[in-house]
């Protein structure tokens, strides 16, 4: 057990991982365990150990999905306290393929690389905005450590897709932000003509929301690093 070993105080894993070694797996699954309590090891994670971790236990839900997996290995995972879906994590998986797919249908027709879906958008009778903001706030959930049928696996889908976790009016400020970054630094100014097309009315009603008192402060400190004249 020597090879494995903290990362850092924040919980992250680190240690030499055989991903296709079922013993050494659950020796290292039982580490991690310990060390982060209920939570399963992200294949997203910074740590190589972890992802390795995380694609041994998705290999394993895989065999078991699939009638490949030994009543023997089953008893010893069971006995970790290793956790197979249940129902209705298949359910919560069959919807949320529907959903993506649909999702992804309003992203081809909207012309756009990103999940920034309105409210009100609807595929097929979908309603992909609702949707999309729901698995916002349930990521929100994921991410505090409570029980949730969304995992590392739907995350990394979304992302890879382009979504957008904050809420859709902050990730559109700041989509608009990062234009005037790129402004500024081919530029040098933030004085973008309004005859831009995007941006140059945004920035028109950023002035406009300031002198009314309604752009926040941390947005004005923003927009003052690139030298914004209000």
């Amino acid at each position: 057990m020597s090879d494995a070993k903290d990362n850092d105080a924040s919980g992250s894993y680190e240690g030499s991982f055989e991903p296709t070694n079922f013993d050494s797996g659950v020796v290292h699954y039982i580490l991690f365990r310990s060390k982060n309590g209920e939570k399963e090891p992200d294949s997203r994670s910074d740590s190589r150990s972890e992802r390795s971790l995380a694609d041994w236990r998705s290999n394993l839900l895989t065999s078991k999905k699939n009638n490949e997996l030994s009543a023997d290995r089953k008893a010893v995972l069971a006995s970790i306290g290793f956790k197979f879906p249940t129902a209705r994590d298949d359910a919560f998986d069959t919807q949320f393929d529907e959903m993506f797919s649909a999702v992804l249908k309003w992203k081809v027709k909207a012309g756009v690389d990103h999940l920034l879906v309105p409210r009100s958008a609807k595929v097929d009778g979908k309603n992909v905005g609702s949707w999309i903001n729901h698995m916002r706030k349930t990521k929100k959930k994921f991410d505090n450590g409570e029980s949730t049928f969304l995992n590392a696996n739907h995350i990394s889908k979304l992302d890879a897709a382009g979504m957008e976790w904050d809420d859709a009016h902050e990730a559109k400020w700041n989509m608009r932000f990062a234009e005037l970054q790129q402004y500024f630094m081919t530029n040098g100014h933030s004085s973008v003509p309004q005859s831009m097309p995007g941006l140059g009315a945004w920035v028109s009603n950023q002035r406009r929301k300031h002198n009314k008192f309604d752009l926040s402060e941390d947005k004005i400190e923003k927009l003052k690093g690139l030298d914004f004249s209000f």
